[in-house]
């Protein structure tokens, strides 16, 4: 009876001292689901489209990080056909997100309109209200924020204070630990880790993209502004939410 007690006790020990591990470098793969019927609109032309394309579109993404630098890029699709990229707007399978947490600097490379620019900027700063919900995301407990983008679009984030750094997906940051899950319901669109790699990080990979036009945020929206100026504006601003997040 004592020597199970003692065991018990052991494991115990054990896994409470494995929980409280943080990650410090790792590769996260993220599994990205877009309903892209609901983002093409309703206009009769674009019904007619829909029938020859899958109701979503499932994409990944690895999230590399060491420290405080981290590069965020996309590696594979589930698409059996192929999505046209004018309805993702954004070009995301030839972008490249890089963030230096530390020094909060932003480097993102983006194709916009087949020019490939560099939007060298600071870090997004994002006001999150963290709530009480929580949920298991690639084995990592998570606890629900929310914050807002663009005056309107809100973000429904999960993120583990297990790993850290204080990034996610894309350009979203700020909260105490990584971000592991995201929904962003007017973009129609879940980004969920799917694994968390911690041996073997190719830490190589994290490096700042450096072949493109340099623009700051403010040069890259004004081009924007007048590019969609007679766009109609529930099409441009969905553009515009796909280049800047």
């Amino acid at each position: 009876m004592t020597k199970y007690f003692c065991l018990l006790i052991t494991l115990f020990l054990f896994t409470k001292t494995r929980g409280q591990e943080m990650v410090t470098r790792a590769k996260i793969e993220f599994e990205v689901r877009t309903n892209i019927q609901k983002t093409m609109g309703d206009d009769s032309w674009r019904e007619k489209i829909k029938e020859a394309l899958p109701q979503f579109s499932t994409k990944y993404f690895n999230f590399i990080f060491n420290g405080n630098q981290s590069i965020y890029h996309y590696t594979r699709s589930d698409d059996k056909v192929k999505i046209p990229s004018w309805i993702n707007n954004s070009d995301e399978e030839e972008t490249t997100w890089y963030h230096d947490y530390a020094g909060g600097k932003s480097v993102v490379l983006r194709s916009i309109s087949g020019e490939k620019y560099l939007m060298v900027d600071s870090l997004r700063k994002m006001e999150w209200k963290i709530t009480n919900e929580s949920r298991e995301i690639a084995g990592f407990s998570c606890r629900k924020a929310v914050s807002r983008l663009f005056d309107s679009v809100y973000v429904f984030a999960f993120y583990t204070d297990d790993i850290m750094i204080s990034g996610g997906p894309m350009s979203l940051c700020g909260l105490p630990g990584m971000i592991l899950g995201v929904t962003i319901p007017r973009m129609f669109t879940s980004y969920i880790a799917t694994s968390v790699q911690v041996v073997g990080v190719d830490e190589k990979k994290i490096v700042a993209p450096a072949k493109g036009k340099a623009k700051t945020n403010a040069e890259i929206r004004s081009m924007i502004t007048d590019i969609t100026k007679n766009w109609d504006k529930k099409y441009r601003d969905k553009f515009i939410w796909g280049i800047f997040l």
